[in-house]
């Protein structure tokens, strides 16, 4: 019989492979246009943030994915919210499960 915490805990893992593929299909979007670890970290931590609309970093997405653009800042934008939402309401902090304080 699977227990509650183990179902938690299979979600949780879940959610965390989900943020994974999701910065790593960031990741590979932006190689060719991002040239150090700091500058990609910055984007990946914050995928609607400001950082992707400092110089022509939206522009050469925009170049890249053609037509298909508005529908990736759509998709990335829900993707977003939704794994943040999804993180915040199991306690997942920078990948970790947060446990709360009693």
């Amino acid at each position: 019989m699977i227990t509650t915490k183990l179902r938690k805990q299979d979600f949780i893992d879940d959610v965390g492979t989900q943020s994974a593929l999701f910065d790593n299909n960031l990741e590979k979007l932006l190689s060719p246009f991002v040239d150090s670890d700091t500058h990609m970290g910055i984007l990946l931590n914050d995928p609607m943030g400001p950082a992707w609309r400092e110089g022509q970093l939206d522009e050469k997405l925009r170049l890249r994915l053609g037509s298909s653009y508005p529908f990736y800042k759509s998709i990335i934008g829900r993707m977003n919210d939704a794994l943040n939402v999804l993180q915040a309401l199991l306690g997942i902090k920078q990948g970790q499960v947060c446990q709360p304080s009693s």
